[in-house]
């Protein structure tokens, strides 16, 4: 992981994506220093190894968010967690309901923390007639 991790770096790529933060902490470990991501939930007593670090976390479920939130409150490091909210449009794969976006991102913003992006996973993104309800719902 850590050889191609250089090479796409040397190569420009804008960052990087990781399934765990295992991976992530290798990587900046490593001396990569590049945005990182991490697209699958971390545990929440992770989260403040991932601020300090500078790796963003991928998170959607309230539950998910607050339990990131409430780890990293009252130890300085809130500031530098980012997180990138998922949206659930269809897939079921727990990301944030659309009718609680707007609030899970309030209550990021609110803690201190940052809104790194928002996203979703598309089912099937070759079939329109599954991808156009999920963009809609987007």
């Amino acid at each position: 992981m850590l050889p191609v991790a250089r090479i796409l770096e040397a190569a420009g790529a804008d960052g990087l994506c990781v399934a765990t933060l295992d991976e992530a902490v290798a990587l900046r470990d490593g001396g990569i220093a590049a945005p990182l991501l991490v697209l699958y939930p971390i545990p929440p007593d992770g989260a403040a190894d991932a601020a300090r670090r500078s790796i963003a976390v991928a998170a959607g479920q309230s539950s998910i968010v607050e339990a990131l939130l409430a780890s990293v409150s009252g130890d300085g490091t809130a500031s530098g967690l980012s997180i990138e909210l998922e949206v659930e449009t269809g897939l079921g794969r727990g990301g944030a309901a659309t009718d609680e976006v707007a609030d899970t991102a309030r209550r990021i913003a609110g803690a201190g923390a940052r809104l790194g992006g928002v996203w979703s996973h598309l089912q099937e993104a070759e079939i329109p007639e599954i991808t156009e309800p999920q963009v809609a719902r987007f």
